[in-house]
């Protein structure tokens, strides 16, 4: 696997052990492997936001296909039917915010319109804070994607 992505998020990969050990998303939980696998998939970088592979059982819908179901808190996940929603749920939930609820230490990319077509650079950034009077999100650029 690490053949396949760039420096930055081979730094990532490997801090995997200390990651699950942390308060990383506001919780303290103890990881199973198909949490961490969940996990893993995220922040490595498939794409969730076209929401074309079920991110239960790995089936590839078209993306925009209306079968193909998204998580209605985050939207970033998608799910070929309601029962590989029910079961992914357990490992997504570990996860799972909405948007809004960003806090320190989360890994985020951001995305923009370029031609009416939501892209992205392929950047991952750090959040590292937030500033009180602004309300802005301080950000952290942590490195790209080589894939």
């Amino acid at each position: 696997m690490k053949d396949k992505i760039g420096p930055a998020m081979q730094a990532i990969h490997e801090l995997f052990p200390q990651l699950f050990h942390s308060d990383m998303f506001g919780r303290d939980a103890v990881v199973e492997e198909a949490t961490r696998k969940s996990l893993e998939r995220y922040i490595l970088g498939q794409d969730r936001r076209l929401k074309s592979e079920c991110s239960c059982c790995g089936v590839v819908v078209g993306a925009g296909d209306p079968k193909m179901k998204t998580c209605s808190r985050c939207g970033l996940v998608g799910y070929c039917s309601k029962d590989c929603q029910l079961s992914g749920w357990k490992d997504h939930k570990v996860v799972c915010r909405s948007t809004k609820e960003l806090k320190n230490g989360d890994l985020v990319r951001l995305w923009g319109l370029v031609e009416e077509k939501a892209q992205s650079n392929g950047l991952v950034f750090e959040v590292v804070g937030q500033d009180t009077e602004s309300k802005d999100w301080k950000l952290q650029t942590l490195g790209t994607e080589d894939y």
